[in-house]
């Protein structure tokens, strides 16, 4: 998907899910997260093949599914973000 949008002409944005590479941040802790791993690894190769396609990208990093935000997810304040953590933790 990612070499068909960079050989289209007037893409404005480019948007993308993708999750964090759980291997790199956990310094080699978690190895068999490759759900995870393999959505980074997108974004890297499109950032190193396409860095025109790269500048227009948006990444959207959702790691919980959908279905799970009614029940199991709340909307947190932390400073001046939104974010969504599971409900039964609290932040100090």
């Amino acid at each position: 998907m990612a070499n068909a949008a960079a050989s289209v002409k007037g893409i404005d944005r480019f948007i993308i899910s993708a999750l964090c590479n759980a291997k790199e941040k956990s310094n080699g802790k978690y190895t068999w997260v490759y759900h995870f791993d393999s959505k980074a690894k997108i974004v890297e190769y499109i950032q190193r093949q396409h860095p025109n396609l790269a500048e227009k990208m948006s990444v959207v990093q959702v790691a919980s599914h959908m279905a799970n935000w009614k029940n199991n997810l709340r909307i947190v304040k932390v400073d001046e973000y939104l974010s969504s953590i599971p409900a039964w933790m609290t932040l100090k």
